[in-house]
């Protein structure tokens, strides 16, 4: 049950259907200066403060958005892939199923060496 509504929330965003959600590219309100943010760890929460004050963010923040971008990346190629066949496997499916893999793997990777920076309860 939990692969089917999955393949079909991937299906969705590779049609664009979430595309132009309300607040959309906008933070959170949970997540402004000022509110507890359930992703960093309390101790450290005054210098997360000052450095998103002065518009910085520590790397493993930076290393996270960009590896959750890059799996959402290459599940939309692979769920468009999927569309263009008429979910019927083909050649070209085929090959970008493979590349899906190898950039999975790759992300894998990426995710280890993020897990070894980040604070225990923001690992992937």
């Amino acid at each position: 049950l939990e692969q089917r509504v999955e393949d079909k929330i991937q299906i969705a965003i590779a049609k664009g259907e979430f595309d132009n959600l309300e607040g959309t590219g906008r933070p959170l309100s949970r997540l402004q200066r000022g509110a507890e943010n359930p992703f960093l760890d309390r101790n450290e929460g005054l210098g997360y403060d000052l450095l998103q004050k002065h518009g910085y963010l520590p790397e493993w923040i930076d290393q996270q958005k960009e590896i959750r971008k890059a799996h959402e990346d290459a599940v939309r190629v692979l769920a468009a892939a999927w569309l263009d066949c008429d979910e019927n496997p083909s050649p070209r499916w085929l090959a970008q199923r493979d590349a899906f893999k190898e950039a999975i793997a790759s992300l894998n990777k990426r995710v280890q060496r993020y897990n070894l920076i980040c604070p225990a309860a923001s690992q992937m």
